[in-house]
């Protein structure tokens, strides 16, 4: 993953911890490996991230209450 613009916290981990995040600014790269836990926070901004790897790929909720598509 690329930050395009804006300030991404970016943690891992199976719960969030504001506390253990790391701020990605444009220009950061983080890398997510398959079946690894993660969370990210925005602030008032916009942001963008690019993501890009070999497929396929998805993203599953530990929450699903969490999942923006139900």
């Amino acid at each position: 993953m690329t930050v395009l613009s804006g300030t991404l916290n970016f943690g891992h981990g199976k719960t969030f911890n504001a506390g253990e995040t790391q701020a990605l600014t444009p220009g950061s790269v983080a890398i997510m490996a398959p079946g690894e836990p993660m969370f990210g926070q925005t602030g008032n901004e916009e942001m963008v991230i690019q993501l890009h790897g070999t497929g396929p790929w998805g993203i599953e909720y530990i929450n699903p209450e969490h999942d923006p598509r139900k």
